[in-house]
């Protein structure tokens, strides 16, 4: 099963970059750190510090001002 989700993951990273450059793809991938952090605080428990979640803002900003770059 986990080859089959590998699988599918693949080609749709590949429709991604098909339509979006690699340049403003990639970084995009970043989010999942916060939604890895923020589903760890839900599912397990666990305490997030203050330099934590300034990490966390510190990625999605990056990534917003790089998705605002491409747009424009």
């Amino acid at each position: 099963m986990a080859l089959s989700l590998y699988g599918a993951a693949l080609l749709m990273w590949l429709q991604v970059l098909s339509k979006i450059p690699l340049s403003t793809a990639y970084p995009v991938l970043a989010v999942t750190y916060a939604l890895v952090r923020l589903l760890s605080i839900v599912f397990f428990g666990e305490r997030i510090n203050q330099l934590q979640n300034v990490g966390i803002c510190l990625v999605l900003a990056g990534v917003t001002l790089i998705g605002a770059n491409a747009g424009g």
